[in-house]
C-alpha cells in the first residue's frame, strides 16, 4: 500500500467509526427526551436472559443485551445502589433519556438490578 492509499484508508475508517458512533447515540433517544421504543411493561417478567422484555426493548440497544455496556455506553448499574439506579433511569442524563413507568415498571428496575448484581 502507498502513502497516500494508506492515510485514504485510515480517513475512511475514522468516518465510518464516527457515523457508527452518531447512529449509536440517536438510536437510544430523540431530541425531546422521550425514548424511541413504544414498549410498555407492566412488570411481566424476565426474558431468555434474565432480564425484563423492557430492557431488551428500551436499554439493551445501548447497554448491551446483558447490560455490561458498549462503544460509549457504560456497564450498568455501575457502583449505583438500586435506589439511585431507579431514580438515574427516571431521569436520564447526558445522552441517557428519562425512562417512565410506562417503558419500564419499577418491578423490572428492581428485577434487572437484581439480576445484573447477582447473576450476570
Amino acid at each position: 500500500m502507498t502513502k497516500g492509499t494508506s492515510t485514504r484508508v485510515r480517513a475512511s475508517m475514522s468516518c465510518v467509526v464516527s457515523l457508527v458512533m452518531i447512529a449509536l447515540s440517536i438510536g437510544c433517544g430523540s431530541d425531546d427526551g422521550s425514548t424511541s421504543s413504544s414498549s410498555s411493561s407492566s412488570g411481566t417478567g424476565q426474558s431468555s436472559s434474565g432480564l425484563s422484555a423492557a430492557f431488551g426493548s428500551n436499554c439493551a440497544r445501548c447497554h448491551g443485551p446483558k447490560g455490561e455496556g458498549q462503544g460509549i455506553y457504560p456497564r450498568i448499574p455501575g457502583t449505583k445502589d438500586e435506589p439511585t439506579f431507579i431514580a438515574f433511569v427516571r431521569t436520564g442524563k447526558g445522552e441517557m433519556p428519562a425512562f417512565d413507568s410506562s417503558k419500564i415498571s419499577d418491578a423490572d428496575l428492581k428485577a434487572d438490578y437484581a439480576w445484573m448484581t447477582t447473576k450476570r
